[in-house]
């Protein structure tokens, strides 16, 4: 017969037994019986799903003669060649049974035939069939049943007796009438002669059992209490942890369970303690009755357990459990026996059990512990108790303090013994102290105090690592309350300025700089702190730090309230000159920008092709833009003043361009190509070129006025002030000629190339000079006034504010006194150059090649330095 060709009738009661399995009666079952021995196991399959829907539903039906018929085609069924067949026919004879109680003893006999099958499936569904029996039918047919169960716990060979342990398991839960026939059943008394790993899996069962409900918890206890006095460390672990599993789920248990447990720590094997303290941990987490004898037994365990292993378990459960309150009972336990120490979680304690306990004080006691993971879980407890009970933060401060100082005062802690479990000794407890410290002080005002203080006698430790995760805790303390670490500053800038390693002045230097830039929380005093921090570290307050996320090699301008930058793909980017917030951001398709400047408006930008954008400055969007016809060169460069912007096209061409509405004014040509640099000043436009001259050009016309032969390539724009021309030579020498005419006023050489422009203000001519440093000359005479070396090569052009001089190189930004050349302040950059710098209305503005902009108050710390020379 095809596998589709059903009789109508067949096909009826499939679809009655699919739909609606109430409706089926006694002919649907003998109808969809038939297909039992259909020729394709698909549809032998699909008539015992159909039986076992109607049978599972309508549970009253009168079957009489017709169970017996029914329950000889089922057994052919269970004799299928198809594995699915007959694990499928099993649970359908046992419903059969459940219906009809008198086929119940044939059905069980039916079943447990399959226990002699070589495959495991189809001895699981056996025992699937007979957990349903066993649930189901009438008591006699249920006992017969459940002795069946027993009978395999200890021969099935397959994962031992798990699967008919849990068998019955479900018929407890199913059935709560049964439940203490299944307790029995599963009680693994030294008579019925069980294996090891089968008294351990019925063990499990019985925990199981036991979190049904409190009359379930009773008796599970009632018949696993024998198995703690087991000659198997393995059995007896395996009652300990059903004992904890079960008095979980009934509160008024715990009590007797907890006088157990205590028993049980005194365990030869060190296993079955270690159980014991999980399973007191269990208890403290969801009976909040037994919680603090279940806490102070923890606490014992971990202050006297000779065990590694067990004070391990016992400082983990301390540091991670969840207490709850008495009108708490079901909080979920969380309880970790990772190696890792997790964060602390315990829980909100409604009254002072935590104090009764005196957990503080057992997880103080370990803080010295020989073992890692011990001192390392009871900081982590400490932690925890403090965040659960407030008035407990102070002490736990205390404890933590004393350790931290223990570790200064004597190194690392002693040596682990001979016996016992294999412990890391090498790591100190400083990194959990410290941070411990840290979080509890972030979170209780009265225990600031005293972990800043137990923090920094860290900071006099021997050991870098220490000192460094000190210092790492009183940088996340200042982040958040920059008034509180006071009494960090000194010993910090200490350390700094004398660090006996590379990695402890990182770490120190950056904490103060943190702690230098911190603002207070809303609502907050603010302190004097920071600008302690920065006066004594010798860096600036930065006002704002904005990431561009793309190297910045076109420079920096500021005007209108806002700062543009430009970035080697092609976008510019304005952020408000106050806040750093970004404001727009736009492409210049399809090619990138060489330079930014600012004119009386906008925003300049010079093109590699030879185009110049100009850019509003509050919004980003075009204004004009400059397209010459003979853009060939790849450098473009421009300056801009009185309304004249002067570009230079690196093909012999020099502009004049209208600043207001790009149109060109004049065009000039040179016997020049390749690199020049213009400059406008007083109606004029000085442009020194790569092939050694300067050339005056008037601003309004393009008529050249003069020009001087150097003798040598100039590498950086002109810079005029009063009159004078000042300018530097990639040859390391910088000349001053008069402004109206060209002639030379004096000539200086250094010892390195002048590639940036000099400053000029106040009388004086601030020159970088690369590897050379940072000079200031007399801007009458270019003699010599003082030179000072900063960090790195000088890679931008000087920048003159109201309280100093500011200078860029490869490694920073630094800050020296105009007069005397004294330093201010300096800040790293990561390792990056400087690309652009300017001070603008008071902040110092500057960009780095990595993407970073920043915007400095010119006053920072100020730490003499003997740096500079006259």
């Amino acid at each position: 017969m095809p596998r589709n060709d059903l009789t109508p009738e067949q096909r009826a009661a499939m679809e009655r037994a699919a739909e609606e399995p109430r409706s089926g009666d006694v002919d649907d079952l003998r109808t969809l019986g038939s297909l039992l021995a259909h020729s394709e196991p698909v549809i032998r399959k699909r008539g015992l799903v159909a039986m076992n829907a109607i049978l599972d539903e309508a549970p009253s039906l009168e079957l009489d003669a017709s169970a017996e018929s029914l329950l000889s085609l089922l057994a052919d069924a269970l004799d299928d060649d198809l594995v699915k067949v007959r694990t499928a026919a099993a649970v359908v004879t046992a419903r059969l049974a459940t219906v009809a109680p008198a086929q119940a003893s044939a059905a069980v006999g039916l079943i447990r035939e399959l226990f002699d099958a070589e495959l495991a499936r189809v001895r699981h569904g056996a025992i699937r069939g007979l957990s349903v029996l066993a649930a189901d039918a009438p008591d006699t047919a249920a006992v017969t049943a459940i002795e069946a169960l027993v009978d395999r716990i200890d021969v099935e060979p397959e994962r031992a007796g798990t699967v008919p342990a849990k068998g019955l398991v479900t018929v407890a839960q199913a059935a709560p009438e049964r439940r203490s026939v299944v307790a029995r059943a599963l009680e693994p008394t030294p008579s019925r002669g069980w294996t090891e790993s089968t008294r351990t899996d019925c063990l499990g069962a019985l925990g199981t059992l036991g979190t049904i409900d409190a009359a379930a918890a009773r008796e599970a206890r009632r018949r696993l209490r024998p198995a703690l006095a087991d000659e198997s460390s393995a059995v007896r672990r395996a009652a300990v942890d059903a004992l904890g599993t079960s008095a979980t789920a009934a509160p008024e248990h715990a009590p007797p369970a907890l006088r157990t447990l205590r028993l049980v720590l005194l365990d030869e094997a060190t296993d079955v303690r270690t159980e014991a303290v999980a399973a007191l941990g269990e208890i403290a987490a969801t009976d909040a009755a037994g919680a603090t004898t279940a806490l102070a037994t923890l606490g014992t365990a971990l202050e006297s357990n000779p065990a590694d292993e067990v004070r391990r378990t016992a400082a983990a459960t301390l540091a991670t459990i969840e207490v709850p309150g008495p009108d708490d009972l079901d909080v979920e336990r969380s309880i970790s026996r990772s190696p890792s120490p997790p964060a602390p979680t315990i829980g909100a304690v409604a009254d002072d059990r935590l104090a009764d306990a005196g957990i503080v004080g057992a997880l103080s006691a370990v803080l010295t512990d020989h073992h890692h993971d011990v001192r390392t879980y009871a900081a982590e407890g400490l932690t925890g108790v403090a965040a659960a009970a407030p008035e407990q933060a102070v002490p736990a401060v205390g404890a933590l303090g004393d350790s931290l100082a223990s570790e200064v005062r004597d190194g690392d802690p002693p040596e682990p013994p001979a016996v016992g479990d294999p412990v890391n000794p090498e790591q100190p407890l400083a990194a959990a102290a410290a941070s411990a410290l840290r979080r509890v002080a972030a979170e209780h005002p009265r225990a600031v105090a005293p972990a800043v203080d137990a923090l920094v006698a860290a900071l006099d430790a021997d050991d870098a690592v220490t000192v460094i995760d000190a210092a790492r805790a009183i940088e996340r303390l200042g982040e958040a309350a920059p008034g509180q670490v006071g009494p960090a500053i000194e010993p910090l800038a200490r350390l700094a300025e004398q660090p006996p390693s590379e990695s402890v002045e990182e770490a120190t230097r950056e904490t103060l700089t943190t702690i230098g830039n911190a603002e207070p929380a809303p609502g907050a005093t603010r302190s004097s702190v920071p600008a302690a921090a920065r006066e004594r570290l010798g860096v600036p307050r930065q006002v704002w730090r904005t990431p561009v996320r793309r190297p910045v090699p076109g420079g920096l301008a500021v005007t209108g309230g806002r700062a543009c930058v430009a970035t080697d793909g092609g976008d510019l980017l304005g952020v408000d000159a106050d806040s750093g917030e970004s404001e727009w951001r736009r492409e210049l398709d399809p090619t990138e920008p060489s330079a930014v400047t600012a004119a009386a408006g906008p925003f300049l930008v010079g093109c590699r092709d030879g185009r110049v954008v100009a850019v509003a400055p509050e919004s980003g969007t075009t204004r004009w833009v400059f397209d010459p016809d003979d853009r060939a060169a790849p450098d473009t460069r421009l300056a801009a003043a009185g309304g004249t912007v002067a570009v230079w096209n690196g093909a012999g061409v020099l502009y004049g361009i209208d600043a207001a509405g790009g149109t060109v004014r004049w065009r000039s040509a040179f016997d020049h190509d390749g690199k020049a640099f213009p400059t406008v000043a007083d109606d004029t436009v000085y442009l020194g070129t790569g092939g050694g001259r300067l050339v005056a050009v008037d601003a309004a016309s393009g008529a050249e006025e003069w020009r001087h032969d150097l003798g040598e390539p100039v590498g950086s724009p002109p810079a005029y002030a009063g009159g004078t021309v000042s300018l530097g030579t990639v040859a390391g020498t910088v000349v001053a000629l008069a402004g109206d005419d060209g002639t030379s006023r004096w000539r200086t050489e250094f010892d390195d190339a002048v590639d940036v422009s000099p400053a000029v203000a106040d009388g004086a001519v601030y020159v970088g000079c690369g590897a050379a440093g940072l000079h200031a000359l007399d801007a009458a005479t270019g003699e010599p006034r003082w030179r000072v070396q900063p960090g790195g090569r000088v890679v931008s052009q000087p920048a003159v504010g109201t309280t100093g001089v500011y200078v860029g190189t490869d490694e920073g930004v630094y800050a020296v006194g105009a007069e005397d050349g004294e330093r201010r302040w300096s800040l790293g950059t990561d390792g990056t150059a400087v690309v652009g710098l300017t001070v603008s209305d008071g902040p110092v503005y500057a960009a780095t090649w990595d993407g970073s902009l920043y915007a400095l108050a010119e006053a920072g710390g100020e730490r003499r330095s003997a740096s500079a020379s006259r």
